[in-house]
């Protein structure tokens, strides 16, 4: 198990070569600081996880504690997953937006820095991944351009200085990012869709699947009254599942308190036969 939030922000610093980078640069980005605020408004200062299975019981191979230094614009995140201890350090600048990411547990050591314009839009946010022997150094920059009123229209996704793709966006009459469709050496990609509800909240990302021959979403998301995110869908699951569903559960702060994923077998024949794979569950201390 792992802190399943921070796993999905952490993608979108991550080298890949899937689209949606609407969702993970900018989204992603954004969710993160929002949690900063919730920390440094609530002055918390530190976050314990607990895990459970499936069936309710402890896990205790998994363990994380978060670190939250507001006067030093530090989050650390140190998580052990059976014998496994990873830490990884947050840094945000004094209007609590992100800046820094690094992490050094494994051979491998990543550090992602991101700056920002005068609306506190990400503009640059740059990748280095390198190991202990130098025989891996690489570079993903991601350089985003917005419109006079702040909304994206263009990254460029520049990979060690020499492979560029040009991303370019479609904004919709309500400022909606709506479609995201990249170029590599002006030939055009695989197009991803974004839709909203009448609030104008993210509820699903879309592509074209070959297998199926038709648009079907990677996400869906719900929310609550409070336009906190209560649920998540996503088919992008590594175990051949149909999908993964996360649910999540906040205090009357807005801190998050649960999250839980379930997964509906191939056998099931609605969605109330969903089975809980496990559970994490989060306890809060504040400073005075």
């Amino acid at each position: 198990m792992k802190n399943i939030f921070f796993a999905a922000f952490i993608l979108a610093t991550s080298l890949s070569l899937q689209a949606q980078y609407y969702y993970k640069d900018i989204v992603g980005t954004r969710q993160f600081n929002q949690t900063i605020k919730l920390y440094l408004d609530n002055k918390v200062s530190s976050v314990e996880a607990t895990g459970y299975d499936g069936e309710g019981r402890k896990n205790s191979d998994f363990s994380e504690n978060q670190y939250f230094f507001g006067d030093r614009n530090l989050l650390k995140i140190s998580t052990r997953d059976k014998t496994t201890i990873t830490s990884q350090y947050y840094r945000f600048d004094a209007k609590g937006l992100l800046t820094t990411i690094s992490d050094t547990s494994t051979s491998l050591a990543s550090t992602s820095t991101y700056s920002y314009d005068e609306k506190n839009n990400p503009v640059l946010i740059k990748n280095i991944i390198t190991d202990s022997d130098d025989s891996i150094n690489q570079t993903e920059i991601h350089q985003w351009f917005y419109n006079a009123e702040g909304k994206p229209i263009r990254m460029l996704r520049i990979l060690n200085s020499r492979d560029t793709t040009d991303v370019r966006f479609t904004i919709d009459e309500k400022g909606n990012v709506v479609e995201e469709l990249p170029f590599i050496k002006k030939i055009s990609r695989e197009k991803t869709y974004y839709y909203y509800d009448t609030k104008n909240r993210l509820t699903d990302i879309v592509r074209y699947n070959i297998k199926a021959k038709r648009l079907l979403p990677d996400y869906m998301f719900e929310y609550s009254s409070e336009n906190m995110v209560i649920q998540k869908i996503t088919t992008l699951s590594t175990n051949g599942l149909p999908y993964l569903t996360w649910r999540y559960v906040y205090d009357n702060k807005g801190l998050k308190t649960k999250e839980a994923t379930f997964i509906k077998p191939r056998e099931a024949t609605s969605n109330q036969d969903q089975v809980m794979t496990g559970k994490i569950e989060y306890s809060y201390r504040f400073t005075q």
